[in-house]
């Protein structure tokens, strides 16, 4: 028997240990009904959540965070995504947004879709003249192997329209 510890058995089996630092080690489920309040790190392993869990503060997910059918996620103000992190949609995974840094020609950003089109529209219709830019030194139109140009637009110099990857027309 330790006399800075205190156990608690039960057939035998020790189901709670509570040692002389406060440090309380449980060895089964815990059926808390009512509130839980703690203060300081807390580590949920293996979860199912049926309720609501509310976190305030930072919350940091060392691996894919999944958010089931028709559930709603909320952000403050902002959402951060380290570099090579991805926001994948639908259940094929089949659109994605992300940063890669470490590509040949240089850092980029994407928006990608393997399946179906991509609509970017401005559905402002409070009044004429509204306007959708694209706003770069270099734009440039290209075929989804990106080995096709269709259109390419440089900064205060000329307009380039191509057909079947043969310059046909520079402005």
């Amino acid at each position: 028997f330790e006399t800075d510890t205190i156990n608690f058995d039960t057939g035998g089996t020790q189901r709670l240990r509570i040692n002389s630092s406060g440090n309380a080690v449980f060895s089964g489920n815990i059926d808390a009904n009512g509130d839980l309040d703690v203060d300081g790190r807390t580590e949920l392993d293996i979860t199912n959540i049926s309720e609501t869990l509310n976190v305030t503060g930072i919350s940091t997910f060392q691996d894919d965070v999944f958010v089931g059918t028709g559930a709603t996620v909320g952000f403050g103000t902002t959402a951060y995504f380290r570099d090579h992190a991805r926001a994948v949609f639908g259940d094929n995974e089949n659109f994605e947004i992300f940063r890669n840094t470490q590509a040949a020609s240089g850092p980029y950003n994407e928006i990608k879709s393997n399946s179906g089109n991509i609509r970017i529209r401005n559905h402002d219709t409070s009044a004429s003249g509204k306007y959708f830019y694209l706003q770069s030194e270099i734009v440039s139109l290209r075929s989804h192997t990106n080995n096709h140009a269709f259109i390419e637009c440089f900064a205060g110099a000329q307009v380039d329209l191509y057909h079947n990857n043969s310059l046909k027309l520079s402005t």
